[in-house]
């Protein structure tokens, strides 16, 4: 489905959202997702915000890579939604993002998260959590969604240790 068509679906679904909204959904491939990247942008005042509030963590995360990231009509489509008191520039915002993503501990940092999702994501997949009452009726399963820095390890196995102290199948 190209643009056109899948903002034609998006306005017939939601046709209170302003066209620079479906835009951005567009580029997500989910409304939820531009509303809240588009909460981010609103605190953005300077290139330099877009660079480390939006792009980092969507390129850290594999939502976007370094093409998409310096993208003219993708930084176009996000940038009216920053607070910038000046005209905004998708040029001036692709200087910004490229040295961000020159960062050679990026590059690393962005490997080593996709390790820790793909090893979450399969430790997720063969935990099972049980009830803490056996007089419970029936059982209850929690799903817990958290992203991390690559760099917070700690915070990872202080998690994993919490949950092995529960009973688990």
């Amino acid at each position: 489905m190209n643009k056109y068509e899948y903002k034609q679906s998006l306005h017939r679904s939601y046709p209170e959202e302003p066209d620079e909204v479906l835009n951005v959904a567009w580029h997500f491939h989910s409304l939820e997702k531009a509303k809240f990247w588009i909460g981010i942008l609103a605190t953005c005042n300077c290139y330099a915000d877009v660079a480390y509030k939006v792009v980092y963590p969507l390129y850290l995360s594999g939502e976007i890579d370094s093409v998409k990231a310096v993208k003219v009509k993708f930084l176009s489509d996000l940038l009216p939604f920053t607070t910038m008191d000046r005209a905004w520039n998708a040029h001036s915002a692709a200087y910004h993002i490229r040295k961000m993503l020159a960062a050679h501990a990026l590059k690393s940092e962005r490997n080593a998260h996709g390790k820790l999702t793909q090893k979450v994501y399969t430790m997720q997949s063969s935990i099972s959590l049980l009830p803490q009452a056996s007089d419970t009726p029936s059982t209850s399963y929690v799903d817990i969604h958290i992203h991390v820095r690559a760099d917070n390890g700690e915070l990872i196995q202080k998690i994993l240790e919490l949950v092995s102290k529960n009973r688990i199948e």
